[in-house]
């Protein structure tokens, strides 16, 4: 097995993604702060998931993506567990992952593309708690606000 106790996935030609991208663990598995797995191998990629469902482990504990051009690999990392979410902002196959704790039901994705001026719009939010959006201007700007609020 490629991977060291984990599932890898490696490809010869070039993948295109699309849909939902899902981890999960067996037998109870956790993995310590800083473990990092490599996920999937690739000469090159196009397209991109929509979302990525299972990076949040609970308890403070997530899966950290990191997209490079021959593949993924997933860190893990704590997270704080106050009581407002946070959000963490990576770069995916050609956008940009946005997820927060999932235990924030109830809070709307939103973003803006200046600052100065915000009109915060909606955002499209194609998992439980993260999606993967494209890249729409140089500068672009998410927060979480608590729904009828």
């Amino acid at each position: 097995m490629p991977g060291s106790g984990y599932g890898q996935i490696s490809f010869t030609s070039a993948p295109t993604f699309s849909g939902t991208f899902t981890v999960s663990m067996l037998d109870g598995f956790q993995p310590n702060p800083g473990d990092s797995f490599v996920a999937l191998r690739y000469p090159s990629a196009a397209g991109d998931f929509t979302s990525m469902e299972g990076l949040d482990l609970g308890g403070g504990l997530r899966l950290d993506p990191r997209f490079t051009k021959t593949g993924l690999t997933l860190t893990a990392a704590v997270y704080p567990t106050n009581a407002l979410p946070s959000l963490a902002i990576y770069p995916s196959v050609s956008g940009v992952l946005v997820l927060w704790p999932v235990n924030f039901t109830g809070w709307e994705l939103q973003c803006a593309t200046n600052l100065a001026a915000p009109e915060w719009t909606p955002a499209p939010v194609a998992g439980t708690n993260n999606t993967v959006l494209p890249v729409t201007s140089p500068q672009q700007f998410f927060r979480l606000n608590l729904k009828g609020s």
